[in-house]
């Protein structure tokens, strides 16, 4: 997971995977999120848990920069 701004300066969350270490990444994916469209430029600093169980990033969704965290 990472945040990157490609294309039109919109700051989402992506993801890349690879099937093994030598092989190379592929082409990353937008995160699908339930945020306003204006939270999805704003998405930042994510992290996942070692053992994939918590999930979190930082977002002005509510007007303020705050850190959401999503857990399972």
């Amino acid at each position: 997971y990472f945040a990157s701004a490609p294309t039109n300066g919109d700051r989402r969350i992506y993801t890349s995977t690879r099937d093994a270490l030598g092989s190379p990444w592929k082409t990353p994916v937008s995160v699908v999120s339930d945020f306003s469209p204006i939270a999805l430029k704003s998405q930042e600093d994510p992290w996942l848990a070692p053992d994939g169980r918590t999930f979190t990033f930082a977002s002005n969704a509510s007007g303020t920069n705050d850190i959401y965290i999503s857990t399972r």
